[in-house]
């Protein structure tokens, strides 16, 4: 074990910051602007479980050497001033948006997921509400706090296991803390690839505490062996250090860019404990002087101290040079030609030459990582991953219009650049405004660490009461049993237009491929006041064929579209008031539609259990389903066209077949035929090219409308609902859009 005097004291590190800083805008925040470009950017995620424990563990060991103990009240008031001011005031935000913004029966669903987001329970909270961290559809601006959940978990974890162990082995707790902590790296590893679905969805595994625990453990790992051994002194040593961390480092700016979290590997055979090991060798690549002390060693042409000009330009030739390099590496790994976009890579490269010649010779890695600016980001990295998915949800490309006269809608590369600049913003001003203060004890009350325990548990509890009593207030049932008028164009259960009204009624019905056209012609109709306006009836997993279960994938079973299975029960009028109640006959006769669309669903093609059909597992190609199917889409077609709309079925498209082994194509194309087959006869219906319109698997405008294979991206909804609205509706109703 290292000498006392040889272990390094973490007390702060600058190039830390910078991987925060430069992963979190690479990494989640691209990630989540441009998911096909950035593939892999949510690994940022894994980096920064691993930095965090390594730091909180860092940290902890060194006030137990210098004082022999750790001081968890202190401890428990450092993370409270860290963490929760800027939680309370995005949540505080959150909640008068929702209240001042989002329908009452909308908002009742949110209770559950601000709450577990306090509680820092979000994760399990979205496994047991079974909600999909990989479909686009899942519009929740609190889909992203599951990993403050795991890590806030993991910070009340760590300090409780650092005690028992200091105390249980004493002089041996280091060499016990090791074991036990590669002990637990194998067995989370090993769960994670245990429980993954195989082609099923994995966010249980995604979210799960207990299987991502390999990348807080690697932290803890990293910390005790630094600990353990001490710095490396040899110049080899070094040397060894500083390839291994350039190494690391061009891997994971390749990883962020070609691995995807979806890969079946990364969860069935450590690719996430790869990530986890990759990120160690960054982190103390960066946290001892090795690079330092070897770019010293360098040639005087190489250095930029001496200040002779060609030393200047030979040491921004070196960081251009490299810049260059890794675009080139990146550029012919994703297949593209290097230097297509060579009028952005040349003005980077004269940026980095020109900051290369005035640097001292600190070694690239620790030079980039260090500059003020990266160090900075990593500052706001906190806020900038809280904030950026509410506004990315928020600021949708018709209201990012609004803000430009002139401008109809902002989209695309534009409306990232939009995106990022109002994180920033909104980020930048958290931290000056709220969490900097906190954290340098500006306000009195929380000069004692537990006076910041108790007041952030006081501010956590204000903040429940006044969301349960803003929810008691806002979504007590009406009284009325009549189904009253409104004059909005994305109407609601309850509020239906007038008899009066002359703008088209489109009723839309079943799954959430549905329901996300529904809100693109929602958002078409504000867009184009007067024309039109929508019901959205459409719901997650909701099916046509009713009856019995469904396999996904062989082995997984469970009951049908629990909603829409009553989908042909008639409910009184006033009931439509519930969101829970889905009845086709009753909005029909309530809403009068002039036109209803619906969706071929890719639920109807799982294996299906049917109780009429006798005990034996069936779908599409066998002749009994086929009859049963056929049915089912013929009936609900002369139910929605009872009034006299016009009933539009969307064809159903082919789905990337790595989500259920049931997606063949050819079952998605017999269901449209069987569809196109038991309507053929009735004027009132037509089968709507959506297929051919959306493309084919893994094709550029599949990539573009479909982010997930499955359901569409922002600009596929917009893209879909001009279609709809300028060639479908018009040219088969006879309805001028222009």
């Amino acid at each position: 074990m290292a000498d006392d005097r040889d272990r390094p004291r973490f007390s702060y590190i600058p190039g830390l910051d910078g991987i925060r800083g430069i992963w979190v805008v690479i990494g989640p925040l691209l990630y989540h602007a441009a998911t096909d470009t950035v593939s892999g950017g949510i690994l940022g995620i894994d980096l920064f479980f691993t930095l965090s424990s390594f730091l909180i563990i860092s940290i902890a060991l060194n006030e137990f050497e210098a004082t022999g103990r750790i001081d968890l009240k202190a401890y428990a008031g450092r993370r409270a001033r860290r963490l929760l001011p800027a939680l309370f005031l995005a949540l505080g935000l959150l909640t008068v948006y929702l209240v001042l913004v989002v329908p009452p029966e909308e908002f009742a669903r949110w209770t559950g997921a601000i709450f577990s987001t306090l509680t820092y329970s979000a994760n399990w909270y979205e496994i047991f509400s079974d909600v999909s961290y990989f479909e686009d559809f899942q519009h929740s601006p609190l889909r992203h706090v599951w990993s403050f959940s795991i890590e806030e978990q993991f910070y009340v974890f760590a300090p409780l296991y650092l005690i028992a162990v200091l105390a249980l082995f004493k002089r041996r707790a280091y060499p016990a803390l090791l074991v036990t902590m590669i002990v637990g790296t194998a067995l989370s590893t090993w769960w994670m690839g245990h429980l993954y679905p195989g082609h099923g969805d994995p966010s249980r595994v995604y979210y799960g505490t207990d299987t991502r625990a390999h990348s807080l453990f690697a932290g803890i790992i990293l910390a005790v062996a630094v600990r353990m051994y001490g710095p490396v002194r040899t110049r080899a040593g070094q040397l060894a250090w500083v390839v291994a961390a350039y190494l690391a480092t061009f891997f994971f700016s390749w990883a962020i860019f070609e691995i995807s979290e979806r890969d079946a590997w990364m969860f069935e055979h450590g690719g996430f404990l790869m990530v986890a090991a990759i990120s160690c060798l960054m982190i103390y690549g960066v946290a001892q002087p090795g690079e330092a002390a070897w770019h010293r060693r360098l040639p005087a042409f190489l250095s930029a101290d001496d200040a002779p000009w060609a030393g200047r330009i030979s040491c921004g030739a070196l960081y251009a040079g490299l810049f260059t390099a890794g675009w080139a590496m990146v550029s012919v790994v994703r297949g593209n030609a290097p230097f297509d976009h060579w009028p952005y890579l040349l003005g980077v490269g004269i940026g980095w030459f020109w900051y290369g010649a005035d640097r001292p010779r600190v070694g690239p890695l620790h030079w980039f990582l260090e500059s003020s600016l990266i160090r900075w980001v990593g500052k706001i990295s906190y806020g900038l991953y809280l904030y950026h998915w509410p506004i990315y949800l928020l600021v949708t490309p018709a209201r990012a219009g609004r803000l430009v006269p002139g401008v109809d809608v902002i989209e695309g590369n534009n409306l990232v650049w939009l995106h990022l600049l109002l994180t920033f913003a909104a980020a930048a001003t958290s931290w000056y405004v709220v969490e900097q203060p906190v954290l340098k004890r500006r306000f009195p009350i929380l000069d004692r660490p537990m006076s910041a325990v108790s007041g952030t548990a006081a501010g956590a509890v204000a903040v429940v009461l006044i969301l349960t009593g803003l929810l008691w207030v806002n979504t007590r049932p009406a009284e009325s049993g009549p189904l009253s008028a409104s004059a909005s164009p994305c109407t609601e259960q309850g509020l239906l237009p007038p008899p009066s009204d002359e703008r088209l009624r489109v009723l839309v019905v079943g799954d959430s491929v549905a329901l996300q056209i529904g809100e693109a012609l929602c958002g078409w109709a504000v867009d184009n006041p007067g024309r039109m306006v929508v019901l959205n009836e459409a719901h997650l997993g909701c099916v046509v064929g009713r009856e019995g279960l469904k396999r996904i994938p062989e082995g997984d079973e469970g009951p049908v579209g629990e909603l829409c299975s009553a989908w042909n029960d008639e409910v009184p009028a006033h009931v439509m008031l519930d969101p829970e109640v889905v009845s086709w006959p009753t909005a029909v006769q309530a809403f009068r539609p002039d036109v209803v669309l619906g969706h071929v669903t890719a639920w109807d093609v799982t294996d299906r259990l049917v109780p009429s059909l006798g005990d034996e597992w069936v779908w599409v190609g066998v002749p009994a389903y086929d009859d049963y199917i056929s049915a089912e889409y013929r009936l609900a077609s002369e139910v929605l066209g009872s009034t006299g709309a016009h009933v539009y079925w969307l064809e159903g498209a082919h789905i990337r077949r790595e989500i259920r082994p049931q997606n063949h194509p050819d079952r998605i194309d017999g269901l449209n035929q069987l569809v196109r087959a038991a309507t053929a006869d009735l004027h009132f219906v037509t089968m709507v090219p959506y297929r051919e319109f959306i493309g084919a698997n893994g094709t550029a405008r599949e990539r573009e409308t479909r982010g997930d294979g499955v359901h569409l991206s922002e600009a596929g909804m917009a893209q879909v609902a001009d279609w709809l609205t300028n060639d479908v509706f018009d040219e088969t109703r006879g309805w001028a859009t222009d």
